[in-house]
C-alpha cells in the first residue's frame, strides 16, 4: 500500500474503496452489525459498528488475535467496533472467511 501510495496516489483510494465494498457486501445483514462498515476519512482501515459491549469486543479480539486467526481487529477510539484493513494484503476469500468467523463466534444462524 505504501508503495502504491507513493508511486500512484491516485489509485490508492480506488484500492481501498474497493475493500470496503467487500467488507461491506460480506458484512451485510448481520445481527451483529449496529450499522454498514464505513471508512473515516482517508483511513486504510474500515470501521465495523457492532451490537457487542465492549467487553465482549475485547475479548472477541482477544480470542481471534491469540489464536492467531486474525490481527488488529481491535479500535482503540470506538470500543464497540471492530476495525478491518483494506489493503491489497486481503482477498475476497479472506474477507469471507473472516466475516464467517465472526458469524460463527457470535452464534450468528446463516
Amino acid at each position: 500500500m505504501r508503495t502504491l501510495a507513493e508511486s500512484h496516489p491516485e489509485y490508492l483510494d480506488d484500492e481501498v474503496e474497493s475493500g470496503l465494498a467487500l467488507v461491506r457486501g460480506h458484512a451485510t445483514g448481520r445481527s451483529w452489525l449496529a450499522a454498514p462498515p464505513y471508512r473515516e476519512g482517508r483511513d486504510l482501515a474500515c470501521v465495523l459498528p457492532t451490537t457487542l459491549a465492549p467487553e465482549a469486543v475485547s475479548r472477541l479480539v482477544d480470542f481471534v488475535e491469540s489464536r492467531g486467526l486474525a490481527y488488529g481487529l481491535a479500535d482503540p477510539q470506538r470500543p464497540t467496533a471492530l476495525r478491518v484493513h483494506l489493503g491489497r494484503t486481503r482477498t475476497d476469500d479472506d474477507l469471507g472467511r473472516l466475516v464467517g468467523l465472526l458469524d460463527v463466534l457470535l452464534k450468528e444462524n446463516r
